[in-house]
């Protein structure tokens, strides 16, 4: 599979050779299987910890955590400031957030932006 490391399972297979040091095809056959699991194993949990860490991202996962989802937005915020929030804040805002920044910093704002002139008064956003 992309990303891993054939000679790690080789490595692996031959550990498990050592240990059980089979006498017969039956017994390799078994040892092959015991290594194809534990390789599996490993594969998925190294799976399930990346997808946990994207899910503190996703605002649309109970895993997410906010600061590190705002940080997210933040950065897009700084690098795509015109199309930040159409497509980035359903994935890293929580939804009152985004009803926050709409009632807040809403249509009025945008337009300003657009237009070149600054908003006439500073607004806070709080977490």
């Amino acid at each position: 599979m992309p990303g891993e490391n054939s000679r790690e399972y080789q490595e692996l297979v031959i550990e498990l050779m050592d240990e059980w040091n089979p006498s017969g095809p039956t017994l390799r056959e078994g040892v092959l299987d015991l290594a194809d699991l534990i390789w599996k194993r490993r594969r998925l949990r190294k799976f399930i910890q990346t997808q946990l860490i994207a899910d503190m991202f996703d605002a649309r996962t109970p895993a997410f955590n906010k600061a590190w989802g705002f940080t997210a937005f933040t950065h897009y915020l700084r690098t795509e400031p015109e199309t930040c929030f159409e497509k980035h804040a359903r994935k890293y805002l929580r939804p009152d957030k985004i009803n926050y920044l709409k009632q807040n910093f809403g249509a009025q704002t945008i337009n300003q932006h657009q237009n070149g002139s600054k908003p006439s008064q500073k607004k806070s956003f709080r977490f």
